[in-house]
């Protein structure tokens, strides 16, 4: 690598922080999946990262090639993603070969062939209508949203198998329908029972219910799919060996000092931002915000385990600062994250008590954010909850707060009636 690894690595951290920033700015144009995507990428690469900015000389750049390497080496999108970003903060890197199997299917620890998720083509639904009856399927979750400027959705189908099973009392198969660029939805609970999937990225629910979109993938999640005729087909071309991936780089607790405090408070901070992924907890985490706080946190992290003298200052100035910048609205939970490592039998002394200095006083709890004004509704998800739990719903709209516009969610439970409908990019939900 020509380029500086670790340098090219804070950039990396700083792009997902812009991204992320970005994607929460205005809630008419919130893209929860852009954010759970990159928040998530941080979970098993945040301490490894800090861990490599505090190594020396040539062992410096060795753990960040060797991180990167790991970071990219989920999947084609994900590596994808990780050369854009590079290429848009500056950086021509190469990285080595991928050692995931691309186009193929992996097996389970038994050995068991394990399904894909496909796009949704004429052969995948043929194969999909083969095993599983449609005709009974029932909706588990729907979920349509704004994402950016396009409208995204979930469908998720509680099937019955067609296929014979070798044991009993197993749980029914689930068909998990993804759709990109919706244009058109109609569905009511009343009328939801069957489906039929149109190759052509459509699908018929009910009678009278539908959902149109540009693009959409099928993945089946199925314990027994190896005994299915699509499972025993995939098993006869698939090699037997067994694909492991590589574990992650070494975690934080080979961290010590102020650099540790930081680590886990960045690691938290990316677990927080990606709680967007429950629907209900869109309005609640306070993403944006965190955005704002970590801005340059990347390239921070690189300069302050650069110093030869007062590292342990540089990153105990960097986690004040953040606290600072936080301000009342993030100081209750800075403080959880804090009082949490402090708390922490197995961390070293020194953490414990560097956390406890740093953690802010209680603040006030925040009011619920409620709605002033109309507003525009940007997700709705639709929840038939297993007993105990009731069925649900969920609404998240924009609503204008000042000059900016936020996210205000509410959640129902036990409608006893639910239509959703997309028209002219306009989402509706009727409740009853």
């Amino acid at each position: 690598m020509a380029d500086s690894a670790i340098a090219a690595w804070g950039a990396l951290l700083d792009r997902s922080v812009e991204q992320i920033a970005a994607a929460s700015q205005d809630a008419r144009t919130f893209d929860r999946e852009l954010i759970i995507k990159v928040s998530d990428v941080w979970d098993n690469n945040t301490y490894p990262f800090v861990r490599a900015a505090l190594a020396r000389g040539a062992r410096r750049e060795e753990l960040a090639a060797e991180g990167m390497r790991w970071m990219a080496d989920l999947g084609s999108e994900r590596r994808a993603w990780v050369l854009e970003q590079l290429r848009v903060s500056g950086y021509d890197l190469e990285l080595p070969p991928p050692s995931y199997l691309e186009g193929v299917h992996g097996r389970d620890y038994a050995g068991r062939i394990m399904p894909t998720q496909d796009p949704l083509t004429a052969e995948v639904a043929a194969r999909i209508r083969n095993d599983y009856v449609l005709t009974t399927a029932a909706v588990s979750t729907l979920v349509v949203e704004r994402s950016g400027t396009r409208l995204r959705g979930r469908l998720l189908l509680v099937l019955e198998r067609r296929y014979v099973l070798d044991a009993a009392d197993i749980p029914p198969a689930e068909l998990d329908l993804r759709f990109d660029g919706i244009t058109d939805v109609r569905f009511d609970l009343d009328d939801s029972d069957g489906v039929t999937i149109d190759p052509a990225a459509a699908l018929t629910i009910g009678q009278n219910g539908l959902i149109r979109a540009a693009r959409a993938t099928a993945w089946i999640h199925d314990s027994h799919w190896h005994l299915s005729d699509a499972g025993r087909a995939a098993d006869a071309r698939t090699s037997a060996k067994i694909w492991r991936p590589v574990p992650p780089p070494s975690a934080g607790r080979a961290l010590g000092g102020a650099a540790r405090v930081a680590g886990a408070v960045l690691h938290w901070a990316m677990l927080e931002i990606r709680m967007v992924r429950y629907p209900h907890h869109a309005d609640r985490a306070p993403v944006h915000r965190i955005a704002q706080v970590l801005a340059g946190a990347g390239s921070a992290i690189v300069a302050a385990g650069a110093r030869r003298w007062g590292r342990e200052a540089a990153f105990r100035r960097l986690v004040q600062q953040w606290i600072t910048l936080g301000g009342d609205e993030l100081a209750e939970v800075f403080r959880h994250v804090l009082l949490d490592l402090a708390q922490d039998e197995h961390e070293q002394p020194s953490v414990r008590r560097l956390a406890r200095e740093l953690a802010p006083d209680a603040a006030d709890e925040i009011a619920p954010r409620t709605a002033e004004a109309p507003g525009e509704v940007v997700l709705v998800c639709y929840s038939a909850r297993q007993d105990p739990h009731p069925r649900a719903v969920v609404i998240q709209s924009a609503v204008p707060e000042g000059t900016r516009w936020v996210l205000c969610g509410s959640e129902i439970e036990d409608p006893h009636h639910v239509a959703i409908a997309v028209r002219a990019d306009s989402i509706t939900v009727g409740l009853g």
